[in-house]
């Protein structure tokens, strides 16, 4: 069962109150760990992403926003 928590981020000196989700699986004798950061305040909704491998698929992934705009209404 994946992990839920949350987390406040700071994109270009504005804090952007995220909720996470941390899942892990394993395929192929290789453990994956993805964590997502995500926001409805944010355009898509994910703020942040990161993943790493283990074993004979050793690897690592990260996307992240690193700016935004708000839209006034």
């Amino acid at each position: 069962k994946p992990e839920t928590g949350e987390e406040d981020l700071t994109i270009n000196d504005k804090k952007v109150k995220c909720k996470w989700t941390r899942s892990t699986k394993e395929q192929m004798g290789s453990k994956m760990v993805v964590k997502t950061w995500t926001s409805d305040a944010m355009p898509g909704n994910v703020v942040r992403a990161e993943g790493k491998s283990e074993g004979p698929m050793k690897g690592e992934s990260l996307g992240e926003v690193l700016d935004f705009l708000v839209k006034e209404e």
